[in-house]
């Protein structure tokens, strides 16, 4: 935290470098950095981000249209469009016209595979143009719905 304020990742970066970024070079310098802490034993730093670089599987940025089929208050059924943000083999966001809510049930349609998947909602925030962002995760481990190729993913924890 600089000034009450939390840095991005960039920002940490930038400061650490002496403000000599150059576009593409923030996640070489990142990896270096976290060499260089894990190194030199910076004790807290280091350990948070170690807990970063356990990430299950990667994440992509995809725009993906999707459709999204959930069940609402009385039982009603409906579905939407919307769209992938970002995906990993766990879940993603997507953007939504729809508002969801933090555990409610859904299920995903890839309209190019056919595929369905049931997940749920882990949060939902109203974006500036009035949709909605929603981070859902699958019920189960599914890296196979997205159009990409995970290079590896971990199994989580017990």
């Amino acid at each position: 935290m600089v000034d009450d304020r939390v840095l991005t990742e960039d920002e940490i970066i930038a400061l650490c470098e002496g403000d000599q970024l150059k576009p593409g070079s923030v996640s070489p310098t990142l990896k270096e950095l976290r060499l260089r802490q894990r190194t030199s034993g910076h004790g807290r730093q280091s350990a948070l981000l170690e807990l970063q670089d356990r990430r299950r599987s990667e994440r992509f940025m995809l725009r993906l249209d999707i459709l999204v089929r959930l069940e609402i208050s009385g039982g009603t059924r409906l579905q939407t469009h919307a769209f992938s943000v970002t995906v990993n083999a766990y879940g993603g966001q997507l953007v939504s016209p729809f508002r969801m809510t933090a555990d409610q049930e859904i299920t995903l349609v890839n309209p190019q595979s056919g595929r369905e998947v049931a997940g749920r909602v882990v949060k939902a925030d109203r974006n500036a143009e009035g949709d909605y962002l929603v981070s859902f995760a699958f019920d189960h481990l599914n890296p196979t719905f997205w159009p990409v190729a995970f290079i590896a993913w971990r199994e989580a924890s017990p």
